[in-house]
């Protein structure tokens, strides 16, 4: 330091203490001679914290609580030794995890959570050690909280944090907590997992001394901190306003070298803080994805009503199935469609090649069960073009699905012919049991729909019933009809084992029995699980009495009682529900 006096150096403090940027000076050795106030601020070495806690260090049966956003980023070089003295096996978490934990040091872990970085939240929440201990990661907001009995230590961050609170082992007590600086401080969790010390924390004003000591002693081992070092002992780098992390913040940096009489003495960086710029402009750049993602979801709906007009249905399941046979539209990959009998396999197979490169080509359709091993191949050689549409394409015999299996690898580099086939099993099973050729069925395989049944999309049923009511009426050559609510909540209550096939034959016989504009449950027959012997001599609305009440005894009994369970069930109201116990007299 005989490159500047003790008078001036006092001057040299006041004087950049009066800065709002941080201004660090080290020596030719690379030892701090100054470091403002302002950079105390920004990194974090000076605690303003009020909750106390002694000097020391981890020991084994300490209870160690950690919310960390991304393993390996900023936590002291987190590892799988790490983790084992956490009582984590090697895989539990890896590089990259997000986690919670709450561990004994050197014992075992008494509970964890893994996510990704970029998850929405993660929560974590523990009483087993007679104290309620939570963690939480808000990736949003971008703050890790630990809370023990009511204690809160809360760290933001921007880009990569790992927040420890340390319990005494034998009293539960606070030993450490997290705070701003714990690079330069040395209190990382890898750190303190390897066996540092920390310091005492809570005093007014407490500040890391950092005169005298390497700047790598403070700062980590960056590009930034390496060059700082280099110039300092010669090297002619220096730059203004340059973006730099340093210690995990993001900073403006300018770096200059300190000349005397034509002798390096060592280097100046002065560094602005813009984590709270950084932090606006993650929050901008948040809100403009959501748009973005958002208009994405508009335009991919609108798609979807424009390839697919006549396939109904806004139930989650029935969108997935749209989205993915657009996607499928969009390539000359086979695709199986897969789902039982009347969910609608040929027609959306229909708007698939519609909506296809192949749209101005024959749609070529096969019916697995008229195939064999005598008139496949003939069907298949007088196919050109076009999409080859095969149903029931699990009826097909082993010899069959040979010659089928030769026709695809035929075809496989044109770009005029593709193949679409529809199951209505679990080929996975037929593919155990030996009825399934394994090479075709993962050709068939490379991209599956699976198309739900109607009851797995009940919340779909009214938007149907309305689509299909005015062509029924129409063919019908009968005035538009109306359903009623009772009539629309029966049917909405039904397990529709054939699906929009047996929904559409139900609807037709309403509109056919109906006389008026309106139809009422008497007019909805449901025959499929009526006992023909037992309905024999009942009248129309016997029948459909007898029928409605074993529907709601069979709720009631897949409830085993609970009422409630069975009223969201059965998609009816709680009134309606109580009126029709009361009418078959139901207990």
């Amino acid at each position: 330091m005989n490159w500047i006096n003790s008078r001036d150096m006092e001057y040299a403090k006041i004087f950049t203490n009066m800065m709002s940027e941080g201004f660090i000076f080290i020596d030719s050795n690379g030892s701090i001679s100054l470091y403002n106030d302002s950079a105390k601020e920004i990194f974090g070495l000076i605690n303003r914290s009020k909750t106390h806690h002694e000097s020391g260090k981890l020991e084994q049966g300490d209870i160690v609580i950690i919310g960390n956003n991304e393993m390996g980023a900023d936590d002291g070089n987190m590892d799988e030794e790490s983790l084992k003295l956490l009582g984590l096996e090697q895989g539990d978490i890896v590089e990259g995890d997000a986690f919670l934990l709450i561990s004994e040091y050197k014992g075992k872990n008494i509970a964890n959570i893994v996510g990704k970085k970029y998850s929405e939240k993660l929560k974590l929440v523990d009483d087993s050690l007679q104290m309620e201990i939570e963690g939480s990661i808000d990736f949003d907001g971008q703050r890790v909280s630990i809370v023990v009995d009511g204690d809160k230590f809360h760290m933001d961050y921007i880009n990569a944090i790992g927040h420890m609170v340390i319990l005494d082992g034998e009293s539960k007590g606070l030993k450490f907590y997290q705070t701003n600086g714990y690079t330069a401080r040395r209190e990382s969790i890898g750190d303190l997992l390897r066996g540092a010390k920390f310091k005492e924390k809570g005093l007014e004003g407490e500040e890391l001394d950092v005169i005298g000591k390497n700047i790598f002693e403070i700062h980590r081992s960056e590009s930034i901190i390496e060059d700082f070092f280099n110039v300092a002992k010669g090297r002619n780098i220096q730059y203004r306003d340059k973006y730099e992390v340093i210690n995990g913040y993001p900073t403006l940096c300018t770096l200059s070298p300190v000349d005397e009489k034509g002798e390096r003495i060592g280097a100046a960086l002065k560094v602005e803080d813009i984590s709270k710029i950084e932090k606006v402009i993650c929050e901008r750049d948040k809100i403009l994805k959501e748009l973005e993602d958002r208009s994405e979801e508009i335009r991919e709906k609108e798609n979807m009503e424009k390839a697919f007009p006549n396939y109904i249905g806004e139930s989650e399941k029935m969108i997935q199935a749209k989205k993915l046979a657009l996607r499928g539209s969009k390539t000359l990959s086979n695709i199986l469609l897969i789902g039982e009998l009347g969910v609608g396999k040929t027609l959306l197979g229909k708007n698939i090649h519609k909506n296809s490169i192949l749209s101005e080509r024959e749609f070529n359709e096969l019916i697995g069960e008229t195939l064999d091993e005598n008139n496949i191949r003939e069907k298949l050689e007088k196919i050109h073009s076009g999409t080859v549409y095969i149903r029931e394409i699990e009826l097909l015999n082993l010899k069959s699905q040979n010659i089928l299996l030769e026709f695809i690898d035929e075809i496989a580099n044109r770009d005029d012919i593709r193949l679409i086939a529809a199951t209505n099993n679990n080929l996975d099973k037929d593919l155990m049991e030996g009825k399934f050729n394994e090479d075709l069925y993962y050709k068939l395989n490379v991209f599956p729909i699976r198309i739900p049944s109607l009851r797995e999309r009940k919340t779909d049923i009214r938007l149907l019933v309305n689509h299909i009511l005015p062509s029924i009426c129409k063919r019908a050559n009968t005035q538009l009809k109306r359903i009623s609510s009772e009539a629309l909540e029966l049917i909405e209550s039904y397990h529709w084992p054939n699906n929009i096939r047996e929904l559409i034959n139900v609807l037709e016989r309403g509109v056919n029995l109906s006389v008026g504009k309106n139809i009422l449950t008497e007019h909805i027959v449901l025959l499929d699980d009526i006992d023909s012997v037992e309905t024999e001599h009942m009248t129309l609305k016997e029948q459909l009495e007898s029928r409605e009440k074993t529907i709601i005894q069979n709720a009631l009994s897949l409830h085993k009682g609970d009422r409630q369970k069975t009223i969201e069930d059965l998609g009816i109201s709680q009134s309606t529900f109580y009126e029709k116990l009361k009418r078959y007299n139901i207990k």
